[in-house]
């Protein structure tokens, strides 16, 4: 559950969560990216798979969608239980970089969102943005260069709509979810739960593609 706070490292919960997440041995993480409105699915997504994980992260083209989710978590107490203690979301290159947000008819603020953060899971530094600035056609490698100054190890963007899962020398994980609402490369709409453990440079990734009757576990083949 999360308390819907946005702090100044403009994560979205508790700083103990934040603090405890990474302490953890080992965390599941939510991968989500490239909703383009269809917050339906966005919300099922969360609901059937979000209680189980210890973050969720929203990489982009989608965050009024986010908004939309934290206000219906708001206003649910149940759906509230199924939202991870800490979120983060940045924008994409059809979002704004703040929305507002009414938690409750008295209190209304601003969610702020950037175009890259970082977030510290089980000793891993993970690095996530929307990758739109990045030459992502051309390969991952203005990717993974902007993420070095983070010294992150878990690289996470979106923008391409392709999901795929590389490792990059020296020791670098660079993960797309694909997209829930319009994938491409023949793909189906999916999204990406990633487990970590401490003192494992392994990133156990499990991509979901989403089918008329639920989920099922996908295995994305090619590159965009």
């Amino acid at each position: 559950m999360n308390n819907l706070n946005q702090q100044l490292n403009l994560l979205i919960g508790d700083t103990k969560e934040m603090e405890s997440l990474e302490n953890k041995d080992e965390c599941t993480i939510l991968i989500i990216s490239d909703s383009h409105g269809q917050h339906y699915r966005l919300l099922d997504i969360v609901a059937k798979f979000g209680s189980e994980c210890d973050s969720l992260i929203f990489c982009g083209d989608g965050c009024g969608d986010m908004i939309y989710l934290l206000e219906e978590a708001a206003a649910d107490p149940e759906y509230a239980k199924c939202l991870p203690p800490v979120i983060g979301l940045v924008e994409g290159n059809n979002d704004s970089d703040s929305y507002s947000f009414a938690p409750s008819p008295d209190r209304i603020s601003r969610i702020r969102c950037p175009l890259r953060n970082t977030m510290n899971a089980c000793g891993h530094r993970i690095f996530f943005t929307h990758g739109h600035r990045c030459s992502l056609f051309y390969g991952s490698e203005a990717l993974v260069e902007a993420s070095r100054a983070d010294n992150a190890d878990i690289v996470l963007f979106g923008h391409t709509h392709v999901a795929c899962n590389e490792f990059k020398a020296p020791g670098v994980n660079v993960i797309n979810p694909g997209s829930i609402s319009l994938p491409r490369s023949g793909q189906p709409p999916c999204f990406a739960l990633l487990k970590l453990k401490r003192n494992s440079s392994f990133a156990d990734i499990v991509f979901y593609q989403i089918t008329a009757s639920g989920y099922s576990p996908y295995i994305p083949s090619g590159f965009w």
